[in-house]
């Protein structure tokens, strides 16, 4: 995953936790550092048997990419503004 989180500004990475905007973001941990998207690159999200499913905002340049970002992690928080589609 590292390489995209360098390549792409949408995925934010961060060792403080007070910079993550919890309500609005998925976070998972990676190594030392927690990782996260918002809810304006974020359509939806969906999960099933333990791995979450990121599928990008048409808007996001991330839809020209991907169709879905699969994060599959120890920890991942989805915040209570993040649309799912369970």
């Amino acid at each position: 995953m590292e390489p995209f989180i360098e390549k792409f500004i949408e995925f934010k990475k961060t060792k403080n936790t007070a910079e993550i905007p919890w309500d609005n973001a998925v976070v998972w941990k990676e190594n030392d550092f927690f990782i996260y998207i918002t809810n304006e690159e974020i359509r939806y999200v969906s999960w099933s048997f333990g791995v979450v499913s990121i599928i990008p905002h048409p808007d996001s340049i991330l839809s020209k990419y991907f169709n879905a970002v699969i994060i599959n992690s120890d920890i991942i928080f989805v915040g209570k503004n993040i649309k799912t589609g369970n």
